[in-house]
């Protein structure tokens, strides 16, 4: 759970050289707290790779994509808090805007067979991954978002619910699944959770989830003052024109628990939001009361 202190267990606990000739069938590997030798041989048969809670030193982030790109069977790739060796990488990352002063990485084609990618880190590192790869629109992307928490990396913990497009370069043009985009649907979680789950046409067949975790209303309903609470409330208007403005979305669906989310948006937001997604054809908005 969140309480749980990971740092201790953060580094490389365990470092595997996995020879592609004593493991060409292996078809799933999932390493908790452990990470790969350098220049890892791709394995040939191997479909899901899940890499969880590893500063993986030993691996550039070069090295660790040349071996995701080299495994052509991989249907499915789950990094959870798996940070490649990535020396251009600023201490702090303050915005996404930070990202851009450093070289950017050039991002490669997965292999043909990636259907699921799943992404679960803070902001600016699930951001250089995606830099880094290029996405079908046939690709279902899974992004969870560590914002509001109490633990792991202390200069990167925030006290605001975090912005959804964060998580994402500011170029995103390699990106298809997000171009794609023809649904979309904005969900308050009862009571802790936002996310965005979009998907693209039926020919295509992607989806993009993002998830973050948001206080409980109590936290901000609680503070009088309207700048204090504001902090604490998702900028859905700004997520939907950073992420999915210029896809040809017809169907956008905004569901709320709490009477509290709508004031997130303004009128001016509700008219930027409307057009940045030009050929919207059908709009739904949803007070669904915690419980019903």
């Amino acid at each position: 759970g969140d309480d749980v202190d990971y740092s201790e267990r953060y580094g490389e606990v365990l470092l595997l050289s996995i020879d592609p000739r004593m493991f060409a069938r292996l078809q799933c590997l999932s390493l908790y707290t452990a990470g790969l030798k350098p220049n890892p041989a791709p394995l040939p048969s191997l479909c899901r790779l899940h890499l969880s809670y590893c500063i993986c030193t030993s691996m550039s982030m070069e090295d660790f994509f040349a071996f995701v790109t080299g495994c052509q069977a991989l249907e499915e790739l789950s990094l959870c808090k798996f940070r490649p060796a990535d020396p251009a990488f600023p201490d702090v990352v303050r915005g996404r805007k930070d990202l851009e002063k450093i070289a950017p990485l050039t991002p490669v084609t997965p292999p043909a067979a990636l259907r699921k990618l799943h992404l679960h880190d803070f902001a600016p590192f699930t951001a250089r991954i995606l830099q880094g790869m290029s996405l079908a629109r046939s690709t279902d992307l899974s992004v969870t978002m560590d914002g509001h928490i109490r633990t792991l990396d202390q200069a990167y913990r925030c006290k605001t619910v975090p912005s959804l497009y964060t998580a994402f370069p500011l170029n995103s043009t390699h990106l298809g699944v997000l171009h794609g985009v023809t649904a979309v649907h904005v969900y308050f979680g009862t009571p802790t959770v936002y996310r965005i789950v979009a998907r693209s046409g039926e020919e295509d067949h992607g989806s993009v989830t993002i998830t973050a975790a948001v206080p409980a209303p109590a936290a901000y309903q609680s503070t009088p003052q309207h700048k204090a609470r504001a902090k604490y409330r998702p900028n859905i208007s700004k997520d939907l024109i950073e992420l999915f403005g210029g896809a040809p979305v017809s169907d956008l669906t905004i569901v709320a628990p709490n009477a509290e989310h709508w004031k997130t948006l303004t009128g001016a937001d509700w008219a930027n939001t409307l057009r940045s997604l030009p050929f919207l054809k059908r709009l739904s908005v949803i007070f669904h009361p915690a419980g019903d």
